[in-house]
């Protein structure tokens, strides 16, 4: 029976080499007693190697050239070659979901409400290093006849409201408020 090269033979000759020169030597058989060091695999990462093709041995060599193809039938040799990096395989499946992550920093203080209820006219101010976003008075009798922040020029730290009555007293209360927000 004939001997023919398999995947199991080319596996177990790497594997010896791997174990006993580390992957970087080469040793032929006929070498004798001085061996060749070879580049193997090579910068490309392409292993090269000769099968006898009437054992199966083989044989790493640096060069394809060596291998011998002339001669005495039995010592006839072909030559091989692989990669020693495959194409690359398809993405993996995504994994689960990992551990919920810590608690964020707590966000900044949201807009505050100031009210004060008082007679005809009235300011309200925001809390300290808060500016006023927005505001307004609600009526309590009479028409508000003005509403703005305060103050007028720069940024505003406070609402102004003014309600139409003559005579101010207990009859007419508005409520005046501002909504401030840290900048």
């Amino acid at each position: 029976m004939r001997n023919r090269i398999t995947y199991a033979n080319v596996t177990a000759t790497l594997a010896l080499i791997a174990a006993t020169a580390g992957g970087a030597h080469a040793f032929g058989a006929d070498d004798g007693p001085t061996a060749r060091v070879a580049a193997i695999p090579d910068a490309a990462g392409v292993y090269r190697a000769c099968v006898r093709r009437s054992t199966g041995t083989l044989r790493l060599v640096n060069s394809v050239a060596r291998c011998r193809r002339t001669g005495r039938v039995r010592l006839r040799e072909f030559a091989v070659s692989w990669s020693q990096t495959g194409p690359a395989g398809r993405d993996g499946r995504a994994g689960t979901a990992g551990p919920p992550g810590s608690p964020g920093q707590p966000g900044a203080p949201g807009a505050t409400k100031v009210t004060v209820k008082s007679d005809v006219s009235r300011d309200v101010s925001c809390p300290q290093g808060q500016v006023a976003v927005g505001g307004g008075a609600t009526p309590d009798g009479a028409a508000i006849t003005d509403s703005h922040p305060t103050p007028t020029s720069g940024t505003p730290t406070g609402w102004h409201s003014d309600q139409g009555a003559k005579n101010p007293g207990p009859q007419f209360n508005p409520t005046t408020y501002v909504i401030c927000a840290s900048p």
